[in-house]
């Protein structure tokens, strides 16, 4: 794996290949139907419910309605694709280290920002690979290319955490994702491990031209 992106194809399609694999199981069952990441939405009004500090909406990965069923499931891998932890010269004022992950449940460590409390770079990155409307539903055979989740930062030690589920999208939602945290303010970016864990034995890799 001789570059950044090619290491997060990787990460990428370990969790799509079991993401596939599930919905193939839950088709199997009778006289049900199957929808696929789908936006939660109020009973009553059917608008996006949207929760937390960030307002903001949420997908679940698979959702089973029959006669006797109707239950959501998430989609989760066992562990993380295992890789030796490599940091990159993102920007020429922007290093970041990264280290196994789960894309569905992506930790993502950023120093610099202990002090915001708005967050429109992040918000507008989320609203638009959300894709509230569903407008790529019609160009995928299965999967929307659509991300599922972003948890409130969360600040422990002067460095603030998120939390994102990357759901199917491609692996520009998270280079375009470090790039807003970039622009609010980030020095450095620690993806998949505790920044306090260190970086000791780090390989370097120079990031390919972004897709």
């Amino acid at each position: 794996m001789e570059n950044v992106q090619e290491l997060l194809h990787q990460i990428r399609n370990h969790y799509l290949d079991h993401f596939h694999e599930m919905i193939r199981e839950k088709r199997r069952l009778p006289n049900s139907t199957i929808l696929v990441e789908p936006a939660l939405r109020e009973k009553r009004s059917s608008k996006l419910g949207r929760q937390g500090q960030l307002n903001l909406p949420i997908r679940t990965d698979l959702a089973i309605r029959s006669a006797t069923i109707n239950d959501s499931i998430t989609v989760a891998t066992e562990k993380p694709l295992s890789f030796d932890a490599v940091t990159v010269d993102w920007t020429p004022n922007l290093r970041i280290g990264l280290g196994p992950f789960r894309w569905e449940d992506c930790r993502v460590w950023a120093d610099g920002l202990a002090q915001r409390t708005d967050w429109p770079f992040l918000v507008d990155w989320y609203e638009r690979w959300f894709d509230e409307f569903d407008l790529k539903a019609p160009l995928k055979k299965e999967l929307q290319e659509v991300v599922h989740r972003l948890a409130d930062p969360e600040v422990r030690g002067g460095v603030t955490m998120f939390v994102v589920d990357f759901g199917s999208a491609p692996i520009t939602a998270i280079e375009e994702f470090v790039d807003a945290l970039a622009n609010l303010g980030a020095v450095s970016i620690q993806v998949g491990e505790d920044p306090s864990a260190g970086q000791s034995g780090a390989r370097e890799l120079e990031p390919a031209a972004k897709a």
